[in-house]
């Protein structure tokens, strides 16, 4: 791109750079990388309890924590958590402040992450 200093609505100054996306930032922690088939593995409940796998599930489909997630009954039943624990566990996640959620009658309900746990 090339600067006319004669066009009447240049003012002298350079254009800025077009910006990178922003990167995630690297935790200073270290992590591991969890096969998905590993928490749907009901023989891993002692290493992945449900709220364990609840929360993995939910950092993965929250895009870490930029997006809402609509919780639905069939996604939790691969992970093998059943719809009565779904909401044990989202009512402890709510009464601790990590996540919210908005629930209406006869919808699946909608989850936020406040606070990260990562």
């Amino acid at each position: 791109m090339t600067l006319d200093p004669t066009d009447p609505l240049y003012d002298g100054t350079t254009p800025p750079q077009p910006r990178k996306a922003q990167r995630i930032p690297r935790s200073a922690n270290g992590f591991a990388k969890i096969e998905w088939p590993a928490l749907a593995t009901r023989s891993n409940d002692d290493i992945f309890p449900p709220l364990t796998r609840l929360c993995l599930y939910l950092q993965l489909r929250s895009r870490h924590s930029r997006e809402s997630i609509i919780l639905t009954n069939n996604a939790l039943l691969d992970l093998g958590i059943s719809r009565w624990q779904k909401y044990r566990l989202l009512t402890q996640l709510e009464a601790s402040g990590r996540i919210t959620v908005e629930r209406e009658h006869g919808l699946h309900p909608v989850v936020t992450i406040q606070k990260p746990w990562w």
